[in-house]
């Protein structure tokens, strides 16, 4: 990830172990700043149960998770990241899209997925 922020991708999506990781330092508030790269449109840092924290051209956003009984997390943030990329793609307010991804990764960790292919 610290080549991603160095050549300054446009989005950077990661949770807060490979946000700490990255940048060396503890706590999504410290690390935000620190995974904005020259010409990275925006940064979004997931908490698990916690939802997400993101900033995207200096505009911080907070995003809770709604509480849900957790069966299987697997692919959760893959989700989350798909949900992003589906907003970006219709344009779509980026609280609402923040908001959105929230709701699906949350949805996606109430389902055991090996149940659903058998």
């Amino acid at each position: 990830m610290r080549e991603a922020v160095a050549a300054g991708a446009d989005w950077i999506k990661c949770n807060l172990a490979e946000a700490e990781a990255t940048t060396g330092m503890k706590g999504v508030e410290r690390c935000i700043p620190n995974l904005i790269g020259n010409g990275t449109t925006g940064v979004m840092v997931t908490l698990g149960k916690e939802g997400l924290v993101a900033e995207v051209n200096g505009t911080k956003f907070s995003i809770p998770a709604p509480k849900v009984k957790v069966k299987d997390p697997t692919g959760s943030g893959d989700v989350v990241t798909a949900a992003l990329i589906y907003g970006e793609i219709l344009n779509l307010p980026m609280e609402q899209t923040f908001k959105r991804a929230v709701e699906d990764g949350a949805l996606h960790a109430k389902v055991k997925i090996l149940q659903i292919y058998k």
